[in-house]
């Protein structure tokens, strides 16, 4: 590095940078004793005065290979991290403070001079040093980044405005405050530095300002280039990596491509997309391979692939879209340069539900790609197996991929051992939910392959692999849904030799990332059979485990599988172990802790009320212990208490449940423990909140059963007038929601043709009507150019400012903690603080979707028998009823056969309903088989 500052050397510097280099080399051997040697060399050099300039004439030398360019920049990043980050104590190993002068001095320079991983290592140190000392132990940095900004040379410019963001990176989740005012400074000598060159381009001549994307991606696509050839792993790596790359100048101009066309409007967006059309046909045009310019095709075709949605959404050019395809982008699926045949890949997925009127393009296309995932080019490989995701989502593809479904996923995992990557796992959840009716032939064996590949991804500690297995358990899950919705019920049995010794291997307290979708997945399997066996029983304490070792917050997760557990399996639920011990100890433990949050309380009482349903006769025992937690926080008025008004509902439910248990074993604790005064005031106080059909019928079904008890307790005739008002409210709401869902069936029944027809012609299909019919266009904002525009990431900026001030003053909020949810006690954030009518509970919570064994109990009937049992009992009670009640229980009486013939007939429809969908299914099950 010509231009690094030199200091006086302590020895033959150019020996040690020879020595540096053999080392280097030598511990990418196979040879472990030379490789350890070269290693504790590499240690003892590391302690040397002025070895940072050794290592970085490395980085800089034309002579070295880019192999150990890449080893020192990595040794060279762990000395920064060992300094900058390392224990201000532990001085022995770190670099010297002339070595980190020397070092802050020469990284700028460095970054200019570097490309590829080696550059991207140079910034990561430059994050590192610039999070500690800048601006105040290094005005170099600000200082030499304001030179090149001014240089007006387009590198320097680009180098300088990396090294100010790295620099200012610290600053950007710092609320306002004396923190924040070496950032106010900088932008006062930056900020008119950034106007001056937009107000240049912005007076330049119209395409200019376009052009600066396009040479943007341009200059990335030379550093692509060279990393594709060098490195194809570290290429692949800087494509995908969502975290590194967040801030990548191609990601930059992509961004403001985007801003512009959105707030800019029609004008700006027709000069962006003739830019691009311009560079294509220049390129079309030109007859010499050699004396065209690949790069701005490159970055042509890249900003026209991030527009996609905008071309597809204006009937201008939708109708130009497969012309533009087939002269500028299949022609490049069989272009002598790999990385245009990856970009081709690429845009050919973004433009995949154009409608063609040519169908044959389509298919040639999709045949070329198919092809290409056996490129000689790991990269080619990747882009093609990810452009599958979205072309297996058009109707065209879906058709023509079934007779190669078995190889198209032979050749995806192939890949999937030669790159770890999150979005080729993505193209095969993919393809299992296209196929999802054909996909049973190969569920054990893509089982088999998820699960293997899911456990030697989690073998790495890298984001790469950490987002790849994660898409692997989603694809697990897809494959769980689908063997539902094919209705093979017998394909989950086939696949719990794969499924549940890969789920007790994540079903741990050491896998918490992934318990929610491995719970996910064990909810198929111990639902849809509607029976579990022995093998699957063996997870379940793998669950209580996991939920005792502190996972108290995924209780959610595990709520159905434990349900299912208990409902499927209930013999071996209540003599096979101690399942229910467990079950009780995880209600005590979270209910009874009243600084449990109240959702987490909440959840684990759906579970407590499957056990009382479902063993409902058998577990008298644990009866007390239910009262005598839910009651204990129901009645807790201490500001410790964590409560909600659903939690509320919940535990309302379960003294509920109990009464429907044995309302006399329920009633004998409350009147022991003096609980059914307080108990019944909360109740009825709270009968509002009893909003959805369920709420109300399980309370019904309760204080109906305390009315049927013989005798009648004392306190039940002393307020009968009361709890029979309060039970036919009840009765009356039910009823009104029952008229509202029949009146919802009949619609529903009426659009069931039409929704049959677009599930016939394709289930997910977006292809023909995701961007509307005709010559409906998509509305631009037009705002005009000294216009400010509304911004969400500001918005969320200014609220967290707001936040960060109301806490800085005291205030304290309410909600979980989260930013969207966050409010100040007694404020809102965006100044609106009306006060609503009622609240609407369980909003997120789906509705209806879960079966219970009152299901199939008639609330009305069973009001009748009570107030029959009641009457029987203390026949005093029947003369307090109004005219009006004594006349809505006739009425009740003469509504039981007419409810029993419809629910006969309905069940009946059912029946029908299930045998054609059961037809259908097969009928596209079949589709696979021909």
């Amino acid at each position: 590095m010509c231009c690094l500052r030199r200091r006086k050397k302590k020895m033959n510097q150019q020996q040690l940078i020879q020595s540096t280099v053999i080392a280097l080399a030598h511990t990418f051997g196979y040879d472990d004793a030379v490789r350890l040697q070269a290693e504790a060399e590499l240690e003892k050099f590391k302690s040397m005065e002025a070895y940072s300039q050794v290592l970085l004439r490395i980085l800089a030398s034309n002579e070295v290979n880019n192999d150990i360019k890449n080893a020192a920049s990595i040794f060279l990043k762990n000395m920064v991290v060992q300094k900058w980050r390392g224990s201000i104590e532990d001085e022995v190993a770190r670099m010297s403070d002339i070595d980190a002068q020397f070092i802050k001095d020469n990284l700028l320079e460095a970054l200019v001079q570097t490309t590829g991983p080696v550059k991207r290592q140079i910034q990561h140190m430059i994050e590192i040093i610039a999070n500690r000392d800048f601006p105040e132990k290094w005005p170099l940095l600000l200082e030499r980044s304001i030179e090149y900004i001014n240089s007006g040379n387009d590198q320097l410019v680009l180098n300088g405005i990396i090294g100010l963001q790295l620099g200012i990176k610290k600053f950007q989740f710092v609320p306002s405050g004396e923190k924040r005012i070496p950032l106010i400074a900088i932008c006062e000598r930056v900020i008119p530095l950034m106007l001056n060159i937009l107000d240049t381009l912005a007076n330049a001549p119209s395409d200019n300002l376009f052009h600066c994307p396009v040479l943007v991606t341009w200059t990335r696509f030379q550093n692509d280039a060279e990393l594709w050839e060098e490195d194809p792993h570290e290429y692949l790596r800087s494509q995908y990596d969502a975290f590194k790359d967040v801030y990548s100048p191609r990601n930059e101009a992509h961004s403001f491509i985007q801003f512009l066309v959105e707030k800019r409007g029609r004008q700006q967006f027709d000069n962006m997309i003739a830019l691009c059309m311009q560079v294509l046909h220049k390129y079309s045009s030109t007859a010499d391979p050699a004396a065209r310019n690949a790069g701005e095709k490159y970055g042509a075709l890249a900003i026209l692939g991030h527009l996609s949605d905008y071309l597809k959404g204006i009937a201008f050019y939708r109708g130009n879209l497969e012309t533009m395809l087939v002269l500028h982008v299949f022609p490049e699926l069989q272009s002598p340069l790999g990385y245009m045949r990856g970009q081709a890949c690429w845009a050919f997925a973004q433009f995949y539900n154009i409608p063609f009127s040519n169908v044959s393009n389509f298919s040639n296309a999709l045949r070329l790609t198919l092809n290409l995932l056996g490129d000689a080019d790991l990269p080619v490989r990747v882009r093609a197996g990810t452009s599958i995701c979205n072309l297996v989502r058009s109707k065209q593809g879906t058709d023509e991929l079934r007779p190669v479904l078995s190889q198209l996923l032979d050749r995806l995992f192939a890949l999937m051992n030669d790159i770890e990557s999150d979005d080729l796992v993505t193209s095969i959840d993919s393809i299992i939910r296209r196929f999802k009716y054909e996909i049973g032939p190969y569920a054990i064996s893509l089982t088999q392959r998820l699960c293997e590949t899911f456990m030697r991804l989690c073998e790495n500690e890298d984001d790469d692999s950490g987002m790849a297995a994660n898409e692997c358990m989603s694809a697990l899950q897809t494959i769980s849904r689908a063997l539902a919705e094919a209705e093979s019920p017998e394909l989950y049995a086939a696949l719990e030799p794969i499924v549940v010794p890969f789920l007790q291997k994540v079903l741990t307290p050491e896998q918490l990332l992934f318990i929610e979708p491995a719970c996910n997945i064990l909810t198929f399997f111990t639902y849809y059979p509607k029976k579990i066996s022995p093998l699957m029983w063996t997870l379940f304490p793998s669950i209580i485990h996991v939920f005792n070792e502190g996972a108290f917050d995924m209780i959610d997760s595990m709520v159905d599988p434990l349900d299912n557990f208990i409902s499927y399996g209930t013999e071996h639920f209540l003599t096979g172990g101690p399942y229910l011990e467990s079950i009780v100890d995880m209600y005590k433990r979270v209910l009874g802790d009243i600084n449990m949050p109240a959702f987490e309380a909440g959840e684990v009482c759906k579970i407590m009320e499957s056990v009382l349903q479902r063993c409902r006769g058998r577990v008298d025992h644990i009866i007390p212990h239910v009262l005598e937690t839910a009651c204990g926080r129901l009645l807790n008025t201490s500001k410790e208490n964590e409560m909600s008004k659903e939690l509320t509902v919940y535990l309302l439910e379960q003294v509920s449940n109990c009464l429907f248990y044995n309302a006399a074993i329920t009633v004998d604790f409350l009147m022991r423990h003096n609980l059914v005064q307080p108990v019944f005031i909360k109740w009825f106080a709270s009968i509002k909140l009893l909003q959805r059909f369920y709420d109300k019928k399980i309370c019904l079904l309760g204080l109906c059963s305390m009315l049927a008890i013989t005798p009648t307790p004392a306190f039940v005739v002393a307020g009968s007038t009361h709890i029979i008002a309060n039970v036919m409210e009840m009765m009356k709401y039910m009823l009104t929601i029952e008229k509202q869902i029949e009146k919802e069936g009949e619609k529903k029944e009426g659009d069931d043709d039409f929704i049959e027809q677009e599930e016939d012609e394709d289930d997910d299909d977006d292809e023909e009507h995701m961007f509307g019919e005709g010559d409906a266009d998509f509305q631009f904002n037009e705002n005009a150019d000294h216009e400010d525009v509304d911004d969400p990431e500001e918005r969320h900026l200014d609220q967290l400012e707001q936040l960060t001030m109301f806490l800085d003053d005291g205030g304290e909020l309410e909600g979980d903690g989260e930013i969207e949810e966050a409010e100040f006690e007694g404020e809102d954030l965006d100044g609106d603080n009306e006060d609503e009518e009622e609240d609407e509970l369980f909003e997120n919570e789906q509705g209806g979707g879960f079966e219970t064994p009152i299901d199939d109990v008639d609330e009305l009937e069973f009001l009748i028998n009570s107030f029959k049992s009641l009457f029987t009992n203390s026949p005093q009670l029947e003369a307090t009823l109004t005219p009006k009640q004594q006349q809505k229980i006739k009425k009740y009486i003469d509504l039981i056969p007419i409810r029993k013939a419809k629910e006969a007939r309905q069940k009946q429809l059912d029946a029908e309903d299930d045998a054609k969908r059961s037809a259908e299914v097969q009928a596209k099950k079949n589709l696979g088989k021909n």
